[in-house]
């Protein structure tokens, strides 16, 4: 009974916290759910083994006053540090079915992995911390910053097209902002300035604005204005500083100032199959 009444515990405990610290294998949530169901089943067949492997790296995640497993590692600071920071926000996500929902969700992940891995950047080493519509990142120390800035947002789009191609659903089209600034770690994942700041322009209106009116588009890209001085201005990799425009945001009293890039990486021909309904950005 003992047994039992563990791993329902354990099943509620992964629901209810819905397993908010990203795996490896960028599948956290349903790998949780797996196991903490996986330890129900074993109790329920009174194996105490059974219910020990299947659960304890469910309660490793989420007894309180015990820190998730692979973020020190993963974020691999000591205190103080520069790294490069990574939001992308699904355009539109509230709007779609929970089933469309989970598909982008696949859509994105895969794409960004591939995407990385094509220009040399390993997201197995980043710190990932999931949004529902997106993801926040953390880099780690010595990324290339010019993959990530130049070349990394051209796969990108070029894989979110491919997807597009392939499905028949909406479009998948995102926000991707990049900065380069201070962060700490913390209890609940790492704090600063610069996390409010990339947040902030992830969710500016002009880049929600370009996506709604700009249809040749899947992806509208801002850079802080750090990113934009240190590596836009650079001119390396083809980059181009005067296709970036640069934007205010102002929330809560602060301004935050960035660069959305007007060019299109990808200019796609879409053949709509059936008519849609309006999505907003």
């Amino acid at each position: 009974m003992r047994c039992i009444i563990a791993g329902q515990q354990l099943l509620l405990l992964a629901f209810s916290l819905q397993m908010v610290e990203p795996c490896q294998e960028g599948s956290c949530c349903r790998r949780g759910y797996e196991r903490a169901g996986d330890a129900v089943q074993f109790a329920a067949r009174g194996c105490p083994e059974g219910l020990r492997r299947g659960g304890a790296d469910v309660m490793t995640r989420l007894v309180p006053g015990s820190p998730a497993r692979g973020k020190t590692s993963t974020l691999g600071l000591g205190g103080l540090a520069f790294r490069f920071l990574v939001v992308v926000d699904i355009a539109g996500f509230s709007q779609r079915s929970v089933a469309e929902q989970a598909r982008v969700q696949d859509d994105l992940e895969g794409a960004m992995t591939e995407a990385a891995a094509s220009v040399g950047l390993d997201r197995e080493r980043w710190y990932r911390q999931p949004r529902g519509d997106g993801e926040l990142a953390v880099l780690p120390e010595g990324v290339d910053g010019l993959a990530l800035v130049a070349d990394y947002p051209r796969k990108l789009a070029s894989r979110i097209a491919d997807v597009n191609r392939a499905n028949c659903g909406s479009r998948l089209r995102v926000r991707l902002a990049i900065h380069h600034g201070a962060v700490l770690p913390g209890r609940f994942g790492p704090v600063g300035t610069a996390l409010v700041a990339i947040s902030r322009l992830a969710d500016a209106e002009p880049a929600r604005k370009q996506l709604r009116q700009r249809s040749d588009i899947d992806i509208a890209l801002v850079v802080s204005a750090t990113v934009f001085d240190e590596v836009i201005q650079s001119r390396l990799h083809d980059l181009n500083p005067e296709v970036f425009h640069r934007i205010i945001i102002r929330a809560k009293g602060i301004s935050y100032v960035g660069y959305l890039c007007q060019e299109g990486f990808e200019t796609q021909t879409y053949v709509i199959l059936a008519p849609r309904e309006p999505m907003t950005v």
